[in-house]
């Protein structure tokens, strides 16, 4: 009889883990344990186990062979099996979620709820929206992870992921537990150690406007991320045989029973490049099938299921010329207002941004971080016959027949090309100007010094009231381009002579295969509008017998098809701050908490997610009391067995010196059951053995934080005065790609 146990641990703030150790299986029990836990066999899809509340996935499957025994005259090997498990929460928590998907494009914030949902995690605790960044990209994405770690501590709570997301508050939420001396089976290393805390630490929050810190910032360096190569197979079930249930065929018309397909797409940063597609099917003649009497019958279907189709498709992405803007900065100030010849400031490209743009005086070039598909090539090859037979006309079941060899299936190569023709959409949506850039108006004063020295190199003109224009041009930025024409032709096309044919009485040639030409037109009306002309040619069967032409106007709602691009991904490097001469600091919030006489001063405390000052210094406790949990512990080990702990949750011991410091929570739980057999022959009531649990207590100590405000001088310049007026023009017209035209080739015979 196997035996085994089972353990799992919990962390605060972090994902449950646990496994299964089984052993003493007999060989013959392996295949039983590997339909139970092992999701890379049968239908690979996860496993999912719910332990005392508590969701699990089993990520990892593993036997091992421990001994050989004799029973009898019969060798038995015996195996051990581990089981991992880890928390079903934590791949969906840091997976990626386009947030435009979920809310309009535009909008400035999405909620915790929304997000969570997306993904099918359950949330519960503090309710709160997540800001999106003014002029997020339609790709804008966030993990659950990252948000709510950042938004848990401005909210005095910490997260919990031991059933989906939960938000608890750090000082009345979790749960309660005492225990007494006769629960406790040992106590483990008591550790208090020096106090954390704040001593002059400076305190930021939200995007830093709070202060006004214009030391030399350091340089920065953009590089090129490695392209991201995706592959995504998907198979219909048993490719290579037959549709489930057909036993028999008894008619040629089966040639066109159901298909199964095998699709392959192989993606750059997420933009198609090749696809591979396989099609099988059945593939018989009369001859193949029809019994001596020439009635269709065969008990085989399985040996004419066959490879009939396959196709690789490429795809062509191209690149635009830079984007060329004329920009102009009119001085607000009144002297200027009646003149076009003057009073126009330049602005210049921040250094750490060159390599995405050039500009000079007022005309500047920005480069689209894309390529745009224009092309689309298929080659492949499909199995056809110049003769179509049917049951009332079975060539092939008579050899002499003349059309015997049109009526033999052959391999056909086919070709097909879709092709886009691509415009800019800035020269036709005026109103949508997507500029490639952003703009900040500083004083000349306030500037570092890498850049000040830049406007004194150039001799670049500030405007009345001191300020100076510094682009950032967008590394990110797309073009976007609109699909003008789109054009497909497609061809599997095979002649052969007609055997009938002489010179005294020529006869056309036997066609088979397919040609399509479709090629649509798009006019544009105006920002919401635009009108289509849609062409349509297909001729079909043996002999192009079968011709369809049609052609169709229509007006259509909405803006043109924006073109497929494939973007680049960079990453950015900071540099380290280093001059800190030049700095003019306007207003800084500092902080000092309680007991801080022995701690360093200095430091930085900034707190993004925070939009108050409230919130700043309340996340500044919450990380101040999390910090010291780490470095205040306990440790116990409990009798009986308590499943239902919960990591965070308070928990009150005797011969505790320093409770009235705070509160003990767990930092860490461990728990263990041991399998010790069945009580009854059907294997329904197992024995078990609860081992003492291990918890790891932390201290949540009582913080106080208080925070005071430093002024400096203000400098005499004109804080208040209006930025200059700009204004963008340019913009050339540019198209790629092409147009196919109509030549099919059934028009050569």
């Amino acid at each position: 009889m196997y035996s085994g146990d089972i353990n799992w641990s919990l962390t605060f703030q972090g994902f449950p883990t646990g496994s299964f150790e089984y052993t003493n299986i007999a060989e013959s029990d392996l295949p039983s344990f590997e339909a139970a836990y092992n999701y890379r066999k049968g239908q690979q899809e996860k496993i999912y186990l719910k332990i005392c509340g508590i969701d699990f996935v089993i990520t990892s499957y593993g036997y091992d062979r421990k001994a050989a025994v004799w029973k009898d005259t019969v060798l038995i090997n015996v195996y051990s099996v581990s089981i991992e498990l880890h928390s079903k929460w934590e791949e969906l928590v840091s997976q990626e979620i386009k947030v435009f998907k979920l809310v309009p494009l535009g909008s400035s914030s999405v909620s915790i709820s929304t997000l969570c949902s997306s993904v099918n995690v359950p949330y519960s605790g503090t309710r709160f929206d997540v800001v999106i960044p003014t002029n997020s990209d339609k790709d804008y994405s966030v993990t659950i992870d990252s948000v709510v770690k950042a938004y848990s501590i401005i909210y005095g709570c910490y997260v919990d992921y031991n059933e989906g997301v939960t938000l608890r508050d750090l000082n009345s939420g979790g749960g309660s537990w005492s225990f007494t001396s006769e629960e406790i089976v040992t106590d483990g290393k008591n550790a208090l150690s020096d106090g954390v805390g704040y001593r002059n630490t400076e305190l930021t929050w939200g995007t830093g406007a709070n202060k006004n810190n214009v030391a030399a910032t350091p340089e920065s360096t953009y590089s090129k991320k490695e392209p991201l190569i995706q592959t995504l197979t998907e198979v219909d079930e048993d490719l290579e045989k037959p549709p489930a249930g057909t036993l028999v065929i008894k008619n040629i018309s089966d040639n066109t029973a159901e298909k199964k397909t095998k699709h392959t797409t192989v993606s750059i940063n997420g933009s198609t490049d090749t696809e591979e597609t396989w099609i099988w099917g059945f593939e018989y003649t009369a001859e193949d099938i029809c019994l001596p009497n020439g009635l269709p019958f065969s008990s085989t279907p399985e040996k004419f299921w066959k490879l009939i189709e396959y196709q690789k498709t490429t795809h062509k992405y191209e690149t635009i010329d830079g984007l060329s803007l004329n920009i102009k900065a009119k001085d607000p100030d009144p002297q200027y207002a009646d003149t076009d010849l003057s009073g126009f400031v330049n602005l210049i490209i921040h250094p750490d941004y060159t390599d995405f743009a050039t500009f000079s005086g007022q005309s500047g070039t920005f480069q689209s971080n894309a390529k745009y598909l224009t092309e689309s090539n298929t080659q492949g090859w499909t199995r056809a016959r110049f003769v179509q037979e049917s049951d009332d006309k079975l060539i092939t079941f008579d050899k002499d027949d003349p059309d015997y060899p049109l009526a033999k299936f052959q391999s056909l190569p086919s070709t097909s090309i879709t092709a886009y023709s691509l415009i800019n959409s800035r020269t036709l949506y005026k109103t949508d100007p997507n500029l490639p850039f952003s703009v900040e108006w500083k004083l000349y004063d306030e500037l570092e010094p890498r850049i000040k020295e830049l406007i004194d190199t150039h001799g670049q003109q500030i405007s009345s009231a001191g300020k100076v224009g510094i682009l950032y041009p967008d590394p990110n930025f797309v073009e976007p381009m609109a699909i003008l024409v789109e054009s497909h032709q497609s061809s599997s096309f095979a002649f052969t002579p007609n055997p009938e044919s002489t010179s005294d009485y020529p006869l056309a040639p036997y066609i088979t295969g397919e040609e399509t030409f479709n090629r649509t037109d798009r006019t544009f009306v105006n920002d919401n509008q635009y009108k289509e002309k849609v062409s349509e040619f297909n001729s079909q069967s043996s002999g192009f017998s079968d011709l369809i032409e049609k052609v169709v106007f229509r007006n259509v709602l909405g803006k043109l098809p924006e073109a497929t691009t494939r973007k680049s991904d960079w990453d950015k490097t900071d540099g380290t701050l280093t001059d800190l001469s030049n700095a003019t600091h306007i207003q800084h919030y500092f902080m000092d908490s309680d007991d801080s006489t022995l701690i360093p001063l200095g430091r930085t405390k900034n707190y993004p997610t925070a939009t108050t000052l409230n919130q700043a210094v309340l996340a500044a406790v919450t990380e101040l009391q999390i910090e010291g949990m780490g470095k205040d512990t306990i440790a116990r080990s409990l009798f009986p067995f308590y499943p239902n702990l919960r990591s965070g949750d308070r928990v009150v011991t005797p011969y505790n010196r320093f409770s009235n410091m705070g509160d003990w929570r767990i930092a860490n739980a461990s728990f263990k059951l041991t399998f010790r057999g069945i009580s009854d022959k059907y294997g329904l009531h197992p024995i078990c053995q609860c081992e003492p649990t291990s918890i790891s207590l932390g201290l949540i100590r009582k913080r106080n934080v208080t925070t005071y405000k430093q002024d400096a001088a203000t400098p005499t310049d004109d804080k208040t005065a209006s930025d200059p007026k700009m204004s963008v023009t340019g913009g050339t017209t540019q198209t790629i790609g092409k147009v196919l035209a109509n030549s099919p080739n059934r028009r050569r015979y």
